[in-house]
């Protein structure tokens, strides 16, 4: 697809627009043919109202010019499910409102019908674009700064056994709690470093931890053959133990917050300038892009 943003954008909705027809009439043609669940019937349905078309191009004309930008990308076609999830993510590290970011998700889901709809093949964007609507549930629409703990270090000294060591893992190895749910042998590559295998999108990203840290988790390997714990027995006295220090509860990943907190301010006083410290901790929570966690830094 050639031309400028306004341009490719303008042939893509071509294709979808109904204006002027019944989409309470297309739904039930829908319906008869098997189609079932708003979801569903969304990614097939074109665009009924002058109102959504002109909010939906202006989106697209946005993301197009991004991708151009950002990646060199000039043809709409080209564009991969890769690029889709980047671009959004950048929308929720910019602190919109979920209300907004459903109106990017709804105007990326009809670009992708009105591609297909031209050259006969599916995009590939739908599972990019439910994925990351799945993340910005979870961090979209928070009025409060930061979910970190108050007082990450009082919370795990009232913990013990296995789940102090698993809030160990994340507030000073920055792991998600499924990364280490699951640890051994191979997962322990020595200089006191856990290779981490069960990463989001099927990555693999090594976190460094303290020496007496390491110890803990290496001793358990050795003597039970895995490193594993219960979620939910996990979570419950994480709760209990935010009740006892009196700060709120911000489930397990509030310790990955109070992490990135902690190692970002310790890259800045071994003097790196604020992009360089993003960057770096970016690197360590494996994060895509570093407004994920300039995110995490508010």
């Amino acid at each position: 697809m050639r031309g400028s943003s306004r341009n490719q954008s303008g042939q893509i909705f071509r294709a979808i627009t109904r204006i002027g027809e019944s989409r309470h009439q297309a739904k039930k043609q829908m319906k008869a043919a098997g189609v079932t669940g708003s979801h569903r019937m969304g990614q097939s349905l074109g665009v009924y109202s002058y109102s959504t078309l002109t909010k939906y191009r202006s989106i697209a004309c946005e993301f197009l010019q991004w991708s151009r930008e950002k990646h060199g990308v000039k043809d709409a076609t080209k564009i991969t499910p890769t690029l889709v999830e980047e671009w959004l993510q950048v929308k929720i590290a910019s602190g919109v409102r979920y209300k907004s970011f459903s109106t990017y998700c709804a105007a990326l889901n009809k670009m992708s019908v009105g591609l297909k709809e031209i050259y006969k093949q599916d995009t590939g964007w739908s599972i990019a674009i439910d994925s990351t609507r799945k993340q910005a549930k979870e961090y979209c629409n928070r009025d409060v700064k930061s979910r970190g703990y108050l007082r990450p270090q009082a919370l795990i000294d009232h913990l013990g056994g296995i789940h102090r060591i698993a809030a160990e893992l994340q507030y000073m190895g920055g792991a998600r709690v499924k990364e280490v749910t699951l640890l051994k042998d191979d997962n322990l590559i020595g200089d006191y470093q856990l290779k981490l295998t069960n990463c989001k999108g099927g990555k693999v990203r090594i976190i460094e931890l303290p020496p007496e840290l390491y110890a803990k988790v290496n001793e358990i390997v050795q003597r039970e053959g895995v490193f594993s714990f219960g979620y939910r027995s996990y979570l419950e006295d994480l709760k209990q133990a935010a009740r006892e220090t009196e700060q709120p509860f911000n489930s397990s990943h509030g310790l990955r917050w109070s992490y990135c907190a902690k190692a970002f301010k310790e890259v800045q006083e071994q003097g790196l300038g604020y992009n360089d410290a993003l960057k770096q901790v970016s690197e360590r929570m494996g994060h895509v892009r570093p407004e994920i966690t300039n995110h995490y830094l508010r």
